[in-house]
Formats: C-alpha cells, sequence, structure tokens
C-alpha cells in the first residue's frame, strides 16, 4: 500500500497499510484512493474511488503527517502547512516533533529584539552571533511558546551540531531572557532529549518540563565540568520528576583511561530519590553513593541499572541492614550491570535482593576472581533464576597489557560452572579477562544439556601469546586430568544440541582426531538432525591443532554455517595482516613465539578449508 502527497516536489511513498490506503493524491482538496485490501490483509480488486479531503478524520491526516516526518519531506509538509487550514496543525506538529538545536526557535523573535553580528573569534572570522538588542518583554516570546509546544523530542544538543548545520551563535544574554519570560515550562510536550556534553555548555535545562520522560547526557570529560555544567542540568531534572529513562555517560576519553565522574555523585545522589516513575538508570562512570543506591532501591518501577560502585564507599557492615529494610525492592529488575573494584562486593550484592525477574547481569570487575563459585551459586539459587536468566556477561580482571607471572591467572574447570547449569533459559554466557576457562569434553556435554538456547558462549580462551606462554596445554595436563581441553568429540556435543548457538569461543585440544569409527557415528548422529547448529564465528585462542585438513573438513560437518574463526587476540585468523599489525606490543615489548606464529598459520590454513568443505558437503546432500 503506497501513500503519495502530490505537490510541488516529486511524491513520496510511505506505506499506509493499515489505513487501507494505496495511493493519495491531494489535488482540489479531493483525496483519490486506489486499490483495497480484504480482511485477511491481502491486496483485493483494484478500485477506484474519489471523495473530498474532509471526510478524512485527523487521526488519519495526523498519520499522514506522521509517515511524511518519518520520511524526511519537510518541504512537502511545509507546503501543507501553509497551503491547507485542515493540514496546518498537524503538519507544524510533524516538523516541530523533533529538533536537534534550539536556534531556529529563535527566529520566532521578533525583528526588532535580536540582531545577527559578526563574532569576534580570530581562528573563525566567518562565524555571527545573535545578540539582543533591547530589553525583552513577555510578549516577544509568544510565536516561540507556539512553535516550543509543538516540540516532542530534541536529539544531540551540543554546540557542535550547531556549527554543523551552520549555525550562529548565541550571546548568553538570549538564553537567559528566555529563562527569565518562558513561563512555567518553554517545552510543555517534551518527552525525550538526548545532549553531549563534549563541547561548550548548553541551555538544556530550559527543556525540562512535567512530561520529560527520557534524558541523556553524553560524552562528559571527565574531572572538565566547566562551571559546573553537568552538576546543574542533573540538580535542575528535579523540573522534570516524571523520567522514566536516565543515561549519563563519560566521553571515550574518560572510558579508555578508566576516569570516573567523582564531581556528579553528590548530585545524582541528591535527585534520584525524586524519580518515583524511573525503570531504566544508566551512570556507569558515576560513583554511586550509598544514599543513592538506597534511593534507588526505594524505587518499585526500576527494571533496568547500570551503575559503577567503589567498595571504600560502603562500610563491611553496609549492606546486611538491606536484607530486611529493602527485602520487597527491586523487584520488577531484569537487567542489571554492575562494574566495582571488589567481586565479593557484587557478590554480596546479589545476595542481598531476591531479584525475581532478572534476566541479564553483567560485572565488570578489577579483581582476579579467584573464588568463581560462589557468584555462581549466588547466581543460580536465587527465585525463578531457572525461568529467568538469559544473559550472563563477566569481565575479570581488567583487560590490559600487563604482563602475568606463572600461576597468577586463575583457572576456572567445569565443576566450578556446574552451579549455572540450572539455568535453562540461558542464551547469552561470556566470561573475558585475566582468567582461563578449560573444559573438557564431559563439560560441553553438561553445557549442551543445559544450555540448549545458546546463541553466544564466550568462555576466555588464551587471548595473546604471553597468555599462552604462561599457560599452556602440556602444563595443564601434568596438572591432572581436570585440566584436560575439550576436543572435536565435546564440540560434537554442542553441534547436537545447541541449535541457535552463532558465537562460540573457548580453549580446545585438537592435536589428536577422533578415529575414523567415532567419525562415522558422528556424521550418522548429525545427519539425524532436522537442523544443523548455526554457528557462524568460532574463537579458539592459542588452541593446540594437529592436521589442519582433517580438522578441517570435520568442523565443516559440525557447523556447516561457520565463516570465520578467530585467534588469540580476536582478529580473524585468516588475515595475515591484521596478526603482523599486533605481533608486536611496545608497551612491554612481547613478541609472539616462533610456534605461536607457526599455529597461528595453521589455523589461518583450516580457516579457508572450512567454508569450502561446507560447500562442497551440501553439494553432496542436495
Amino acid at each position: 500500500m503506497i501513500i503519495a502527497v502530490r505537490t510541488t516536489s516529486e511524491p513520496r511513498k510511505p506505506s499506509l497499510d493499515f489505513l487501507g490506503i494505496s495511493y493519495i493524491t491531494l489535488e482540489d482538496w479531493n483525496v483519490t484512493i486506489q486499490g483495497s485490501m480484504d480482511s485477511s490483509g491481502k491486496m483485493g480488486v483494484p478500485v477506484c474511488a474519489t471523495t473530498n479531503i474532509y471526510s478524512l478524520s485527523s487521526c488519519n491526516i495526523a498519520v499522514i503527517c506522521t509517515h511524511l516526518r518519518l520520511l524526511g519531506a519537510s518541504q512537502s509538509l511545509a507546503h501543507l502547512a501553509r497551503s491547507s487550514r485542515l493540514f496546518h496543525d498537524p503538519a507544524l506538529d510533524a516538523l516541530w516533533h523533533t529538533i536537534r538545536s534550539l536556534v531556529p526557535l529563535l527566529y520566532t523573535f521578533p525583528s526588532d529584539l535580536c540582531s545577527l553580528n559578526p563574532f569576534n573569534d580570530p581562528h573563525d572570522p566567518g562565524v555571527s552571533n545573535i545578540e539582543l538588542t533591547r530589553k525583552a518583554v513577555p510578549a516577544d516570546f509568544n510565536r516561540f511558546r507556539a512553535y516550543a509546544a509543538r516540540v516532542v523530542a530534541m536529539e544531540d544538543l551540543t554546540r557542535s551540531m550547531d556549527e554543523f548545520f551552520g549555525y550562529p551563535k548565541v550571546a548568553t544574554g538570549v538564553w537567559d531572557q528566555l529563562g527569565q519570560h518562558r513561563g512555567e515550562y518553554a517545552f510543555p510536550r517534551l518527552r525525550s532529549i538526548t545532549h553531549c556534553n563534549f563541547a561548550s555548555p548548553y541551555p538544556v535545562c530550559l527543556a525540562f518540563g512535567p512530561l520529560l520522560k527520557k534524558v541523556k547526557i553524553l560524552e562528559i570529560k571527565a574531572n572538565n565540568d566547566s562551571e559546573g555544567a553537568v552538576s546543574r542540568i542533573l540538580n535542575q531534572l528535579a523540573l522534570a520528576p516524571s523520567i522514566e529513562v536516565l543515561v549519563v555517560k563519560a566521553g571515550s576519553d574518560a572510558i579508555r583511561n578508566h576516569k570516573t565522574l567523582e564531581h556528579l555523585s553528590l548530585p545524582l545522589a541528591t535527585i534520584t530519590s525524586a524519580f518515583s516513575n524511573l525503570t531504566s538508570i544508566t551512570v556507569p562512570e558515576i560513583p554511586l553513593l550509598p544514599s543513592c543506591l538506597f534511593g534507588l532501591a526505594s524505587i518499585p518501577s526500576l527494571t533496568s541499572i547500570s551503575i559503577l560502585v567503589r567498595s571504600c564507599d560502603y562500610g563491611w557492615d553496609c549492606l546486611f541492614g538491606m536484607e530486611t529494610s529493602y527485602s520487597t525492592s527491586l523487584v520488577l529488575l531484569k537487567s542489571l550491570y554492575i562494574r566495582c573494584d571488589s567481586f565479593d562486593w557484587c557478590v554480596t550484592f546479589l545476595r542481598t535482593f531476591a531479584f525475581p525477574c532478572l534476566e541479564s547481569i553483567g560485572i565488570i570487575t578489577e579483581d582476579i576472581v579467584r573464588e568463581f563459585w560462589e557468584f555462581a551459586s549466588a547466581l543460580a539459587t536465587r527465585p525463578s533464576a531457572d525461568k529467568c536468566m538469559k544473559e550472563i556477561e563477566l569481565t575479570l580482571g581488567r583487560l590490559a597489557n600487563e604482563p602475568f607471572e606463572e600461576g597468577g591467572i586463575p583457572m576456572y574447570t567445569g565443576g566450578v560452572l556446574a552451579p549455572l547449569f540450572a539455568l535453562s533459559e540461558l542464551q547469552h554466557m561470556s566470561i573475558r579477562g585475566h582468567c582461563h576457562v578449560v573444559l573438557n569434553d564431559d563439560a560441553l556435554e553438561s553445557i549442551s544439556r543445559a544450555w540448549p538456547k545458546l546463541t553466544h558462549l564466550y568462555l576466555e580462551p588464551a587471548r595473546r601469546s604471553k597468555d599462552a606462554v604462561v599457560m599452556h596445554l602440556p602444563a595443564w595436563a601434568q596438572v591432572g586430568p581436570q585440566w584436560v581441553a575439550a576436543t572435536l568429540l565435546g564440540l560434537l556435543h554442542i553441534a547436537e544440541r545447541c541449535h541457535k548457538l552463532r558465537s562460540l569461543g573457548l580453549v580446545l585440544d585438537l592435536e589428536t582426531m577422533p578415529s575414523a569409527s567415532e567419525l562415522r557415528g558422528a556424521l550418522e548422529r548429525l545427519a539425524a538432525q532436522d537442523t544443523p547448529c548455526p554457528l557462524r564465528a568460532l574463537s579458539v585462542g592459542w588452541s593446540a591443532l594437529g592436521d589442519h585438513v582433517r580438522l578441517a573438513s570435520a568442523l565443516s560437518a559440525w557447523f556447516p554455517a561457520l565463516v570465520q574463526i578467530k585467534d588469540a587476540r580476536g582478529e580473524p585468523v585468516f588475515s595475515e595482516e591484521g596478526w603482523q599489525s599486533v605481533g608486536f606490543e611496545f608497551e612491554y615489548m612481547y613478541r609472539a613465539s616462533s610456534a605461536n606464529l607457526a599455529r597461528h598459520y595453521r589455523w589461518q590454513e583450516a580457516a579457508d578449508l572450512v567454508p569450502r568443505f561446507a560447500k562442497v558437503r551440501a553439494q553432496e546432500r542436495a
């Protein structure tokens, strides 16, 4: 079904199936409708009917304007607003629904109120500046209020975006006068605002109002809140008590250098308890004070939390009283992400609340975690965990280039993960960082039976050559059989039962291939399946391999959709250029050993053969 609004420009054609309209032309205020739909939603016999445009309901007219807005047909909307009384208000609502700058609204001021003067900047002499020419009176802002009342969303509010669009700069006095004469709320219908703070402060506080539901403040510079601009923004969020989604995030430079927004901790703690309707809060770089955490726990509507916690801010007994005082708190929480310097604190927090609806949990910690069992047990024993938990994302120990000492990296086996096998609905499992997860064939069989709905499984293989030097397979084999890595027969369990898995990463021992009888039996079992495993990406770290041709043949049978194999740095092993770029690390002068480099080339050859063998097998089956 198609609609086209005939204006002076070329007609555009958005879909309006649900209105039963296939084609509309607006000429002489008549509507021509071509095409009809039967009750099943299929096109019936083409018909043609002409009706007066005034027979269209206001709802249908609003839908037409909304579709034109989504297509970016601003010229058509402007034409409709100028030429039709019926379309005037809906077209203006669509035009002003979303704005990316406050500057265009300043052109609604009387011509004698402001002037455009050259901005005295020797580095950019072509820039102009909007300045007041007289003292403003309330009547000067009547047109501004009329247009501002139509704004529903603001995106990418920043000085840099103004410069990108070629808008002039605005003198501070203009914003001050607007703040004085705006009335109770400048944007009474505003529901969403996104502000990037990497440039000069922007007067976003003018936009806060009673209907504001979603606030995003992005790209904040660490320890560089010019004149407390962001702090003031947070404090003035009290003007928007209906906020449901709050996102405050640092810029990439702060994240890269592991810096926090400590100066915003107190303002955040001050305002949090006022948001009784909050459903989602994302503040991954602002250290959360205990008072702020208690305030969040008292909000019954929260479904998503992403926070930063410093354990030094919490006394040893700080969380103990919460078990009884907040026993019914956070009962709707579905997503929990925590950055914390102490993994033990995260485990204690997990035991403090019931989290009966929790579906996704993520933890980033710089701790070297040696007692993983405590976390697994705390997570698996929660009420309804076996029915609700779908995603676990763990980064244990900072992902840095620091050299490791032998024996300094914790290693987890299938027995350590065993409590998590109760989570039968799990779809995403990832353990990354300064650790090794070594699973044997029996452990992979347990995983395939416990988590048949997996789509992503990443159990940290060695990420770098230096990891492989510290902990390599011969050393594991000397410790005991529990350290033996999985083989092709272990992967067979995954291929048989995990029919949704698309990404897999783990340590493997593929030096020894299964016997001929074992391979025949495996192929017969796989041939009996209706749906093959859809695995597309395999991360092997520095896993050992034997005959790469036989290995590629087996992998193509196990995983016919496999198209990518990744090495220890997460780069495709068939990209020699990518490996050369990371083979030498300047900071600590690590270079891949010749043995590891040779292994890399053999994996590269195997990765190249797998899709070829899979194509041949598909042709044989056809």
